[in-house]
């Protein structure tokens, strides 16, 4: 990378140009520090296994670059707190950098006001063009979601008829169970005796619409039954294979 300072562009008086061995990968103006921030694609040295990608910081007022040892003149890197009164929480953050790659982090701890425990933790990338979601952002989209399952639990499953909560318990189990085969999980790792109560205390004619679930859709789709069997300790199906 290079800065041509005899070429303005949109982001100064200045324009980032890539240069031989490197592209540029992304060019944004950073939200919440409004710095210039230039992520660059390096094509591996000689003894490098893989490319590598650095992040640039960019004063765009003066188009030179930030050091990362300069970079505290410009962020707060000290741990800080933030309270949410209407959640009652707390959040305890602070920004770290790493000195291979210049990317940063946001270490995040999620408290009640008042109490020690930590309620969630989170690592979340520093940098972006777009106001990144903190930690009360998640409590209150956690929020929200519980309300809709709770008003589709609610106001809708009941209305649906038995076929219907069949097709409705088979694609979520399925769902499931493909979202950890593809993330290299254990596919029915998603099954033990809390959620077997869990599904009774939702629908208490579970046993006889999950068995519906086996006949119709995991047998004929070759799911190991047995396996399942085994991890819900409740056995109900081996009649009907």
């Amino acid at each position: 990378m290079q800065i041509n300072y005899n070429q303005p562009s949109q982001y100064g008086k200045f324009a980032i140009e890539k240069t031989e061995g490197s592209e540029i990968i992304g060019l944004y103006i950073d939200e919440q520090t409004q710095l210039l921030i230039v992520e660059e694609l390096l094509e591996a040295n000689k003894g490098q296994k893989s490319n590598s990608i650095y992040l640039t910081t960019i004063n765009p007022a003066t188009g030179q670059i930030i050091p990362i040892a300069d970079r505290k003149n410009y962020i707060n890197y000290a741990e800080q707190e933030e309270i949410n009164a209407e959640l009652g929480l707390k959040r305890v953050f602070r920004r770290e950098t790493n000195q291979l790659n210049g990317f940063e982090s946001i270490y995040e701890q999620l408290y009640r006001v008042g109490e020690e425990a930590i309620i969630s933790q989170s690592t979340r990338i520093a940098f972006s063009k777009e106001k990144i979601k903190n930690g009360f952002d998640s409590y209150e989209q956690g929020l929200e979601w519980a309300r809709q399952k709770a008003k589709f639990w609610r106001e809708e499953y009941p209305h649906k008829t038995f076929d219907e909560k069949v097709s409705y318990w088979a694609s979520s189990f399925h769902r499931q169970m493909r979202w950890q085969g593809e993330s290299d999980y254990d596919e029915y790792a998603i099954y033990s005796p809390q959620l077997y109560a869990d599904c009774k205390q939702k629908e208490p004619e579970f046993d006889k619409i999950w068995k519906e679930v086996f006949i119709r859709y995991f047998i004929p789709y070759g799911w190991d039954t047995d396996e399942i069997e085994k991890r819900m300790y409740h056995i109900l199906f081996s009649e009907s294979k």
